[in-house]
């Protein structure tokens, strides 16, 4: 027979712990006399032990472990979730940029203008310049011309890329072969006045107007 030390509970030889405050249970002696029997209990215990019937409570050292671990569960918990957004989850492939649409009247300019046009402009100093500029499907342009200034001619070839947008046209240099004048990236914007089967008319960021006429092919 066994009995726990804390709340003096009878057991069974075969129990090794109490079942209400997990203490080791110790071996008693049952001493018979002639009125009843006596239980003899080891010298252990100090007397204070809870009434019978106290339930077991875990170590303040058991207790002090689980609230640390509780705590730093809710503390990453939260800084996981606060990293990610509603909309957070696998990346989504990448999306290629949506093409702008055409107004409807760049596409009939952008039409119009395809072709072979010549062109000479004087400026207030004198400095001309004249040539023949290609606005081909595709986007792609080229100008073959020269510039002169009094006596000196410097011949000018130049190809890159156009458009139509926003009631503008918008050439953009590729190829120079004179990139201190004309550089490579130079964007040349020249808004639509007019333009039918015999004449374009465009006029530049400084006001200037210019005429070109289409050349028959």
């Amino acid at each position: 027979m066994k009995q726990c030390p804390q709340c003096q509970k009878i057991y069974d030889d075969a129990a090794i712990l109490c079942q209400y405050d997990g203490s080791p249970l110790l071996a008693v002696k049952r001493v018979s006399d002639s009125s009843a029997d006596t239980l003899i209990s080891p010298p252990e215990g100090d007397g204070t032990a809870p009434p019978p019937g106290r339930r077991w409570r875990p170590p303040p050292l058991v207790l002090a472990a689980g609230l640390i671990f509780l705590t730093t569960s809710i503390i990453f918990l939260w800084w996981f979730l606060g990293r990610q957004s509603p909309g957070d989850g696998p990346n989504p492939p990448p999306t290629e940029p949506t093409p702008r649409r055409e107004a409807p009247a760049d596409k009939l300019n952008r039409d119009k203008i395809l072709g072979v046009w010549s062109n000479r402009d004087v400026d207030a100093d004198g400095f001309v310049t004249e040539g023949e500029t290609t606005f081909m499907v595709g986007g792609k342009v080229t100008y073959m011309g020269s510039m002169t200034d009094g006596e000196k001619v410097l011949p000018l070839v130049s190809s890159g890329n156009w458009e139509v947008k926003d009631g503008h046209i918008h050439s953009t240099i590729e190829t120079s072969n004179l990139p201190e004048i004309f550089p490579k990236g130079f964007t040349y914007v020249e808004k639509i006045i007019s333009v039918d089967d015999k004449e374009l008319i465009t006029e530049l960021p400084s006001g200037e107007r210019l005429v070109y006429t289409r050349k028959k092919s």
